[in-house]
């Protein structure tokens, strides 16, 4: 097998890369570009290519981590041997960059579209904004050595109406959030661009402290919740405020991509560092599940909390039960 490997700052790249759209589903080859990565790799195998990935080091999360992202393989009989081709020559080239460690998949950074399914609850189906990648890969990178180096989980919760307990416990949360002076609403839709640029801020404190985490431009925040703006329900969307700044956020929609509109998909909880004690993130998830079970929903997603996050804790106490698992591969190359 032939592995070609395109310097993107090359003037014929973007003409090289064009044929990657020809492999798998839902790249945009453009994206290597947009996303500043620094290599894209192709597999050829008798002039047909089997397998791609782009390589970022440049801008990766950490000094000396390289990234492999834009992941796909062409299923078939050559499909271990094409992922082998493609991680070796990835693994070179980053290690002659200055790479001691390469993790991935990962579009560039955890903002983008990253992980791995690497268990699934038979026969529940993918729900909205959830990555869909086949189950052969997490197999094609253990081959190669990689190892699960962080995991992720989605539960599934009926939607029943609170229990004496859960309602107490959410009036004396409340009461507390009142006395500490946060609000709470629904976000003005009508404002969107405004809504989400003063939920930036927030987003930059909350998740700080995420595994590789890496700085959003207040701009590529909105526009990368400007993309569902369709999808989204303002009852859905809370937005938490103490002293004129933004202090919590539950965004949830519907699960458009399954019939019947039955899972309510909470899919981010982020909380202000200094809100954290206050029941806050319990009391907002609790407030959008409401709503999802006011408006006809019969269960929530809790989608893709990473296994060391607080928002688990909501997750267990309410009894969500896991449907999916996820991880982020890496390997030590230096």
């Amino acid at each position: 097998m032939n592995v070609l490997q395109i310097d993107l700052a090359d003037s014929t790249a973007r003409t090289a890369v064009e044929a990657s759209s020809h492999l798998g589903t839902g790249f945009d080859p453009s994206s290597p570009f947009t996303q500043e990565a620094d290599r894209h790799l192709q597999v050829l195998s008798d002039g047909q290519m089997v397998a791609r990935a782009s390589l970022w080091w440049t801008n990766s999360p950490q000094p000396g981590l390289g990234v492999l992202g834009h992941l796909a393989i062409k299923d078939g009989d050559e499909a271990l041997e094409a992922s082998r081709s493609l991680l070796s020559a990835a693994e070179s080239e980053l290690s002659k960059a200055g790479c001691h460690t390469v993790v991935g998949p990962m579009d560039g950074n955890t903002w983008r579209s990253y992980r791995l399914v690497t268990w699934s609850t038979p026969g529940v189906p993918p729900f909205v904004l959830e990555p869909q990648t086949p189950a052969a890969y997490p197999g094609f990178l253990e081959a190669a050595g990689w190892e699960r180096q962080a995991t992720y989980s989605s539960s599934r919760l009926a939607l029943d109406p609170p229990d004496e307990r859960a309602r107490q416990r959410v009036d004396r949360f409340t009461k507390r959030l009142d006395r500490e002076g946060v609000s709470i609403r629904s976000i003005d839709l009508s404002d969107l661009v405004g809504e989400l640029g003063r939920c930036h801020e927030l987003a930059v404190s909350a998740f700080a402290d995420n595994h590789l985490y890496t700085p959003l431009s207040r701009e590529e925040f909105i526009g990368m919740y400007q993309k569902v703006s369709p999808l989204l329900i303002a009852d859905f969307i809370l937005v938490a405020e103490r002293n004129g700044e933004v202090a919590g956020l539950c965004f949830a929609l519907p699960d458009t991509r399954n019939d019947g509109y039955q899972n309510l998909i909470v899919k981010t909880l982020a909380v202000r560092p200094d809100c954290r004690r206050l029941g806050l993130g319990f009391v907002l998830t609790h407030l959008v599940q409401e709503a999802g079970r006011l408006a006809g929903f019969s269960h929530a997603i809790h989608a893709l909390q990473f296994e060391d996050n607080d928002s688990l804790k909501i997750t267990d106490r309410q009894g969500g039960e896991r449907i999916r698992e996820y991880a982020l591969f890496g390997k030590e190359i230096g």
